[in-house]
């Protein structure tokens, strides 16, 4: 008989709304998923990492300037092809056309998974941007002023 309550995926849909504190790498050590979800960001250290919460954005055009994760842009619909595909989209500004290039209009949070990477701060307007940053294979070589590790 199938286990019914249990769930393989991502862990996208059990994203808080709010910034939240989770381990810093996939754990089964319960007793260290309880003590990362239940810290305040104050306490959130060691094997556990504050985290941003899920961002339920409405926007149809792009937004120049936004956080990335914060605002829908548009984007590659997966990491196999991104380096022959994000020219392509990171050029387009609103929802219909990303749409209609064979590109994914969203936040792009669908890509954080089990491994920490580089990304910039913003959303850029060209694919380069991207590459400065994701180029980063570390958190102490993933800088500051323009990129974030997530």
């Amino acid at each position: 008989m199938a286990n019914t309550m249990c769930k393989w995926n991502m862990g996208a849909d059990l994203i808080p709304e709010e910034d939240f504190c989770a381990p810093y790498f996939t754990s089964k050590n319960i007793t260290l998923v309880e003590e990362c979800v239940n810290a305040d960001q104050a306490k959130c250290s060691g094997q556990c990492k504050w985290r941003k919460g899920k961002v339920l954005a409405a926007n149809n055009e792009l937004i120049q300037g936004a956080d990335l994760f914060g605002a829908n842009f548009c984007h590659p619909p997966t990491t196999k092809a991104w380096d022959q595909q994000i020219n392509q989209c990171i050029a387009l500004y609103n929802k219909d056309s990303c749409i209609q290039a064979d590109c994914q209009w969203s936040t792009a949070k669908e890509f954080i998974g089990e491994e920490s990477f580089c990304v910039p701060q913003k959303i850029p307007d060209n694919a380069a941007a991207f590459d400065v940053c994701t180029k980063m294979k570390n958190e102490t070589t993933c800088p500051p002023a323009t990129c974030q590790w997530v």
